[in-house]
């Protein structure tokens, strides 16, 4: 029986509808009513309708006048089967009604059931295609994290070579700085000693001539330690140039693997989000923990 539904209430509201000349149904007595279930409904206005018939049998006994004459008695024994017998298909028809509108509740509860499985079989089968999708994406963010991680191994690496490249350099230049001063040292020193030559060749003209040869000598002597000193130093000058091109492209490799780096971060964190927004993890699963993602020095910080 429905909460606040009696009986009694059930029988009032369908003399009630009954003593209107209005048949009392389902839908009627629901309506007098104000709530009910078609199912509680339909049990109690069966126990109304199997009563009715001895409460009609009490109300002519009620009104029976023992004076009365014969036909008057008749009279109203006939009115009162006739109303016995109207009461009685009244019944039967209601019945029939509220047996038809049961079914009709039955079949539209199935259906609402129906429904309700498919729609529960949809949501099991969107959370089992979420449950897919997060495992796959935290697959993903895994094989990221990993590709992070090689390359901060790689751009450590490239650091590394790029800080013994820039030793190799200063060692270079503080060489070539030192050939460099030699060079100018060693060219003052022969202009010195073509001037002091020619002063002395000028003051002792008579010995000039006897002197020309080993000067000369001298001088190719100097010529010739003076073209080492600068094959030396275009060595060293090819030498530092091809480690400054060595730099250059460890620069440009290094700007290249910073560049990779940050994209991935970036697809890091949006495969995160969609995660954390589109699945959330059941509550009595823990969620996989994330390696750390190591993040490469900027060059600054290398130095």
């Amino acid at each position: 029986m429905a909460r606040g539904i009696t009986q009694d209430q059930v029988n009032m509201a369908a003399d009630s509808l009954l003593r209107a000349g209005e048949r009392p149904t389902i839908e009627r007595v629901r309506a007098a009513l104000g709530t009910g279930s078609p199912n509680t409904l339909i049990r109690l206005l069966d126990v109304w309708w199997a009563a009715l018939g001895e409460r009609l049998v009490q109300q002519e006994r009620r009104l029976a006048v023992p004076e009365a004459p014969a036909a008057f008695g008749e009279a109203a024994g006939a009115l009162w089967r006739l109303a016995i017998e109207h009461a009685d298909k009244v019944a039967t028809a209601a019945y029939a009604s509220a047996q038809e509108e049961l079914e009709r509740s039955r079949q539209a509860n199935d259906i609402a059931v129906r429904n309700a499985q498919a729609r529960e079989q949809g949501a099991v089968d969107r959370a089992q295609s979420a449950e897919i999708q997060r495992d796959a994406t935290l697959a993903r963010m895994d094989d990221l994290d990993r590709l992070v991680e090689a390359q901060a191994t790689q751009l450590e690496e490239i650091a590394g070579q790029r800080r013994d490249a820039l030793a190799r350099g200063e060692v270079l230049q503080t060489s070539i700085s030192h050939l460099t001063a030699e060079l100018r040292q060693l060219t003052h020193d022969v202009a010195a000693e073509r001037e002091r030559r020619d002063a002395h060749s000028r003051a002792q003209e008579d010995r000039w001539l006897q002197e020309v040869d080993r000067a000369r000598q001298e001088t190719a002597r100097h010529l010739a330690a003076l073209q080492r000193r600068e094959e030396q130093l275009r060595n060293t000058t090819g030498e530092l140039e091809r480690i400054r091109r060595a730099y250059m492209d460890a620069e440009r490799q290094l700007a290249g693997m910073i560049a990779s780096h940050q994209a991935a971060g970036a697809e890091n964190a949006r495969l995160h989000q969609l995660l954390t927004t589109n699945t959330r993890p059941p509550s009595s699963q823990a969620p996989k923990t994330r390696k750390p993602v190591i993040r490469a020095r900027s060059p600054k910080q290398s130095r």
